[in-house]
């Protein structure tokens, strides 16, 4: 595979010698140095991690596509893969998992968001399959990626989700502006969780100080 590449491109799986030299000559296709790695064959864990003075691990979610593994295609091909959030596995994996994905987001120095990806071979004990595939510093933010799904949790969302984002639908009626613009998508999200909503009447000075309130 491509060393610094995302998203599975270039990605050859060889199942004999003589595949070999093709996949390589892919891979060179999209970058000077290609990686050859041993192959696993096991579930496919994926745990995100959001934040830079006090990271937050998410909740680990398993990636089951239906191709043979999880390529290009399978990313961003709605209904070709499954996503289990949080992943069915044994709480002791599940918990590693957690651990591994915010030391290495803190090890290589990593802001906003990353996303570690796992394999799990569920026919050892314990912990012993669970092996550290790469660590992505910039994930996927699509509809299809895992996550934006890892990020959701149902248990402590209560009606003051909602209220927030009538506040955002309000302030972009209103001014015809989203309440953060510009920069990336990860940079926004952080946005909404750590900085206050910018002034309304700024951007509208004939609006009551009534709805700077609300």
């Amino acid at each position: 595979k491509p060393a610094r590449l995302g998203s599975s491109v270039g990605i050859s799986k060889v199942k004999k010698p003589s595949e070999l030299a093709a996949a390589v000559r892919e891979a060179f296709l999209y970058d000077d140095k290609v990686i050859l790695e041993k192959g696993v064959s096991a579930r496919e864990i994926e745990c995100a991690v959001l934040g830079n003075d006090d990271p937050q691990a998410s909740r680990p979610g398993e990636v089951i596509p239906q191709r043979e593994f999880y390529d290009y295609e399978a990313k961003y091909t709605d209904g070709i893969t499954e996503h289990l959030v949080p992943a069915p596995i044994p709480q002791p994996v599940y918990d590693l998992a957690m651990e591994w994905a915010l030391r290495a987001h803190e090890a290589l120095g990593c802001s906003g968001l990353s996303r570690t990806d796992f394999r799990w071979d569920d026919t050892l004990p314990g912990t012993e399959g669970l092996v550290v595939l790469e660590t992505n510093t910039q994930p996927g933010m699509t509809p299809l990626s895992l996550a934006p799904e890892q990020a959701r949790n149902p248990m402590a969302v209560d009606i003051r989700a909602d209220i927030y984002a009538l506040g955002g639908t309000l302030y972009y009626i209103l001014t015809g502006k989203v309440p953060f613009e510009g920069g990336t998508p990860t940079e926004k999200l952080l946005k909404h969780c750590t900085d206050p909503p910018p002034s309304l009447l700024l951007q509208r000075r004939d609006a009551p100080p009534q709805i700077e309130q609300i």
